[in-house]
């Protein structure tokens, strides 16, 4: 690098705003971000450098946390890329801060700068909190999961507490934590009793070996609730079920005896009747008998197949109803046992 390029470079880091005025009128800190991002791609380091320290001084004090970080190390990057690596380092432990949790990825990053990043974390005391966002638990028993980060291992302290007398805080716990770590945090007071409802701060008090002290906290809002039932099953489709009998081969022979027995019927009174009482209408009525006699056989034959039953499939199917059945019998009971268990939900309202 020429020297006079080094002095434009550092004139630029020291500027406290010019090139890019009324910076909020540009965009919001995201779109900044990227454009800064998009400079950098295009080899444009100090004027994405001059961006980015003027979007970090002019960012809200609500602005994310991931927004500061990313500009911190876009910054770190980029004087590590123009040789000034005392800026560099400053802006890696800023990054540090602002989000204890962040590791670089050494994909996205060379191996110096990896390295540069994590000299950088243990210098500084930060400590980075990351409570579910909402969370249903039992108000008895229930504990609630936080993740803890720290850039130094130290003891860290998490409570629950109110905003205000009425509402008790809750039991503290205490433990060490060498980077980063999953607390389960009581949501009952001293005496064991559920807290009341409510908005609450979790309190993250963290202490690093050299005494330094550094906290975090988030505001959440306690609530009773209940639970969803859970949904019922469905009965099983038919399609899972087993034939439970197989139709048997017609019999030639149950036909023919069928036919048989009508013709009989209707002969019979012809030829072995008396003949003084053979009439027309005695016929008619021996001929319609032996007729109803021997279609009553041709339906028995068609529509008359014999079944024999399949136990194998009686046994699966009656065993696919039971199971289902003791399935839904379970979540009835889950779903009573839900309805009478005191429930608290806890939703973070304002993030670290």
């Amino acid at each position: 690098m020429t020297i006079g390029r080094l002095v434009t470079v550092v004139i630029g880091l020291g500027a406290a705003g010019g090139i890019v005025p009324s910076l909020r009128a540009q965009g919001t800190p995201e779109q900044l971000l990227a454009q800064a991002i998009t400079m950098l791609g295009a080899t444009e380091p100090e004027r994405a450098v001059e961006l980015l320290r003027q979007l970090v001084g002019d960012l809200p004090a609500t602005a994310a946390s991931s927004v500061r970080r990313d500009a911190q190390l876009r910054l770190a990057t980029a004087s590590w890329s123009l040789g000034l690596l005392d800026s560099a380092t400053v802006h890696f432990q800023d990054a540090a801060r602002a989000d204890a949790f962040f590791q670089p990825d050494p994909d996205a990053f060379n191996p110096e700068e990896v390295m540069a990043f994590r000299a950088a974390r243990r210098a500084v005391v930060a400590v980075g909190v990351r409570p579910p966002g909402d969370t249903l638990l039992d108000a008895r028993t229930g504990r609630w999961p936080v993740a803890v980060a720290v850039s130094q291992p130290g003891q860290v302290q998490l409570r629950l507490a109110g905003l205000d007398t009425a509402h008790l805080a809750a039991r503290t716990v205490i433990l060490v934590v060498d980077s980063t770590a999953t607390v389960s945090v009581p949501v009952m007071g001293a005496d064991s009793a559920p807290i009341a409802p409510g908005t609450y701060r979790l309190v993250v008090a963290y202490s690093a070996p050299g005494g330094t002290v550094s906290d975090s906290t988030v505001s959440v809002d306690v609530a009773p609730t209940t639970p969803d039932s859970l949904a019922h099953e469905a009965p099983p489709p038919d399609s899972l079920f087993r034939l439970e009998f197989r139709l048997e081969p017609r019999s030639g022979n149950a036909l023919l005896r069928s036919i048989g027995v009508g013709v009989g019927a209707a002969a019979i009174p012809l030829l072995f009747g008396d003949r003084r009482l053979r009439t027309w209408d005695t016929q008619s009525r021996a001929l319609f008998v032996g007729v109803a006699v021997s279609v009553t056989g041709l339906a028995t034959y068609i529509f008359g197949r014999p079944r024999r039953l399949l136990p194998d499939n009686i046994d699966y199917n009656r065993a696919l109803r039971s199971a289902w059945e003791e399935r839904d019998r379970s979540i009835a009971a889950t779903n009573a046992a839900r309805r009478a268990t005191p429930m608290l939900r806890i939703r973070v309202v304002q993030k670290p």
